[in-house]
């Protein structure tokens, strides 16, 4: 059984591999069958559809790094406090690349079964850092 320190542990790991390593093959060491992420695009419930999200996400920022600031745990949740930063030298979400530098700051609240991620909720405005590149 996992413990909450696990957690913790898994929670920042996921940021470091699939993130800023972007080693999106090793989603399955992060994320169960039937993992569910509910993101602002909308909820994403099958590793296919996530992997094209995070590609997509990647291919338009593709020196995205992402600083964990603190974690939060109880029990089977863990919330991680984060900042990004990336600079926006591909083609994705309807612009083409304006090379500006943006940072954004959000939260990830992650319910883990089994030492992987059952579910997770981001909060941040990827809509907004997108209107900014579009000024």
């Amino acid at each position: 059984m996992a413990t909450k320190s696990d957690n913790v542990e898994k929670a920042k790991a996921w940021f470091d591999v699939i993130w800023n390593r972007k080693q999106i093959e090793r989603l399955d060491e992060f994320a169960g069958e039937g993992s569910i992420a509910h993101l602002e695009e909308g909820d994403f419930k099958t590793k296919d559809v996530f992997e094209a999200m995070h590609e997509h996400f990647v291919e338009t920022f593709p020196d995205v790094r992402v600083e964990i600031e603190d974690t939060l745990a109880d029990g089977d949740n863990v919330v991680v406090r984060w900042k990004s930063t990336a600079t926006h030298t591909g083609h994705g979400y309807g612009l083409a690349p304006t090379q500006k530098a943006v940072t954004a700051r959000g939260m990830t609240w992650m319910r883990f079964e089994g030492g992987k991620i059952a579910e997770g909720w981001d909060c941040w405005n990827l809509g907004g850092m997108l209107e900014k590149l579009r000024q």
